[in-house]
């Protein structure tokens, strides 16, 4: 065997990583993970795994593949990659919108500092033998951008049936990349960020950059139906 290759970045929107010699443990062995349920595909090498997760995602929507690496210098990488699928109604929606790890449920969560990413490293620390020296929290995860690499900031913004509710950010605020995903339950009607339906009907619905311009006030949704549904937004910027 030979150890794992440089990480290819060229691929890679989001990347998170933990490492868990500075949290607890002594030691990491990468084939501690081999058992994972979520494990899809890997690759093994002298210092390390590499492969592809998958992550949950509901409402009509595939599970979402995540790569990682587990590293026996401790270090566990979980990411995105810069495939991108928009649309209303799609069975396979892609983009950073999937860094919120529960977009696509009506009352879904989608709280910083967790995200889908760590999420994943979570669940391969607790395939560890010895994970209970491990002290994990999605905090202490970090994330970096490859594919926005002069981001400093990422946030989610999130509503349970939004009504009324408006976005807007400063001309001294650089928006590198936004995206809004719906979730809707039967019977969804419409859910809207300004001028533009994302999702009309039972499912889930992705657009992005839909606030071009700085100092604009947007509304960011207007509900109608019978049924449940939910408005995410991941936002990624620069100053």
């Amino acid at each position: 065997m030979a150890d794992l290759p440089d990480l290819d970045t060229t691929d890679i929107s989001i990347a998170s990583f933990f490492n868990v010699l500075t949290a607890g443990a002594q030691q990491l062995d990468p084939a501690d993970v081999l058992n994972y349920s979520k494990l899809k595909s890997y690759s093994v090498y002298d210092n390390g795994i590499e492969g592809t997760l998958s992550s949950p995602r509901y409402n009509g929507a595939d599970d979402r593949e995540i790569g990682f690496r587990v590293k026996t210098d401790g270090w566990i990488v979980t990411w995105l990659d810069r495939e991108r699928n928009h649309g209303n109604g799609i069975s396979n929606p892609k983009g950073i919108i999937d860094l919120a790890p529960e977009w696509t449920t009506v009352r879904g969560n989608n709280t910083m500092p967790q995200t889908r990413l760590t999420n994943s490293i979570q669940g391969l620390v607790e395939e560890l033998s010895n994970t209970d020296k491990i002290t994990f929290t999605h905090g202490d995860c970090g994330h970096y951008s490859y594919e926005y690499r002069s981001a400093v900031g990422i946030a989610f913004i999130s509503e349970h049936n939004p009504s009324d509710m408006t976005f807007h950010y400063p001309d001294s605020t650089t928006l590198l990349g936004i995206e809004h995903g719906a979730a809707g339950g039967q019977y969804a009607e419409e859910v809207r960020f300004g001028d533009t339906n994302i999702l009309s009907q039972e499912g889930v619905g992705v657009e992005s950059n839909l606030a071009p311009d700085p100092n604009t006030v947007y509304t960011v949704s207007e509900y109608s139906g019978s049924s449940s549904t939910s408005l995410t937004n991941v936002v990624v910027w620069a100053e």
